[in-house]
Formats: structure tokens, C-alpha cells, sequence
């Protein structure tokens, strides 16, 4: 005698698949947290890049924030040319492409949000000096520290004294 159908094994195998693919997917198709904390992560590694590329180089590297929402919200760095001893006022005139630039973005030197994510900063743009601190364009230590915050995501800071984001 034949019997047709599945065995129980081979139906809790398929709901257990169903159920750990719903956990991935169903976040991505109804929210916007994975774009949020993506991007967020890209902020945060673009101000950490700039940061180093100052030091590494000993140029002044400043880092420009255009608040707003979708890719109107952009990140980008770039560079004063002249060299840290001659700089009266930083003016950051070299645009620095990025190793892995936003996806429909202006230029190489940015990243920006995706749809429906908003990004804020105060202020709306700082340099980072030869040393990594983070400076005015009169190159003088911020009294207090940059913040760029990302929607529904925990703010980055970067520490005056030592440049260091988080």
C-alpha cells in the first residue's frame, strides 16, 4: 500500500525555513532600519576615513554635512592643498574620493542617504587637522563636539582632542 504526502519531519523542516527566512525578511520589506543603519555605518566610516587621510597625509581634511532627507543628505570630504605650516584659514578646495563612494551620489567624495532616511549634524561641517584633532576652519580646537545623527539611529560624535568617531 502506497501513501502519498509528506512526512512530518519534511513539514516542521519547511515551516522552520519559512520562519527563519521571515525573520530576515520581513524587517527589510516593511521598514527602512537596515537602510538607516546603513547608512549610518557609511557616515560614520566616511568621518573616520577622513580623519586618518588627514593624518596620514598632514593636510587640514575637512568633512561637509548637507542635512536634509533622501540623497539630498550628504557626507563628503575634502582637502586644503596647502601645506599645515602655510594655512592661515583652512579651505578645503580638493575633493577626496572615497574607496567606496554612495550609491547615486553627485560626486566620489560622498555618500548620501537613501530614500526616507534623514540625516542633522551640528555643525555642519569641521576640519581635522594634521594631528586628527577636530578643528574650526581657523584651525582652534572645537569647544564642543560634532555630532551627525542619523534617523531612528544612536548619534555619532567625534571628540575635539583626539578626532576619535563614534
Amino acid at each position: 500500500m502506497r501513501r502519498e504526502g509528506f512526512t512530518l519531519l519534511e513539514l516542521v523542516l519547511v515551516l522552520a525555513l519559512v520562519g527563519i527566512l521571515a525573520v530576515f525578511a520581513y524587517p527589510r520589506l516593511v521598514g527602512r532600519e537596515f537602510d538607516e543603519r546603513g547608512f549610518r555605518d557609511q557616515v560614520l566610516a566616511t568621518v573616520q576615513h577622513a580623519r586618518r587621510l588627514a593624518v596620514a597625509a598632514r593636510r587640514y581634511t575637512c568633512v561637509t554635512v548637507a542635512p536634509g532627507t533622501g540623497t539630498s543628505a550628504t557626507v563628503s570630504i575634502s582637502r586644503d592643498p596647502t601645506a599645515p605650516e602655510s594655512v592661515g584659514t583652512v579651505n578645503c578646495s580638493v575633493a577626496l574620493p572615497l574607496p567606496q563612494p554612495g550609491a547615486g551620489c553627485a560626486a566620489s567624495n560622498q555618500v548620501c542617504a537613501p530614500g526616507g532616511v534623514s540625516l542633522s549634524a551640528s555643525p555642519t561641517s569641521f576640519v581635522f587637522d594634521p594631528l586628527g584633532r577636530a578643528v574650526d576652519s581657523s584651525k582652534a580646537v572645537l569647544g564642543s563636539a560634532p555630532t551627525l545623527t542619523v534617523s531612528n539611529q544612536p548619534a555619532i560624535t567625534v571628540t575635539p582632542e583626539t578626532g576619535v568617531a563614534q
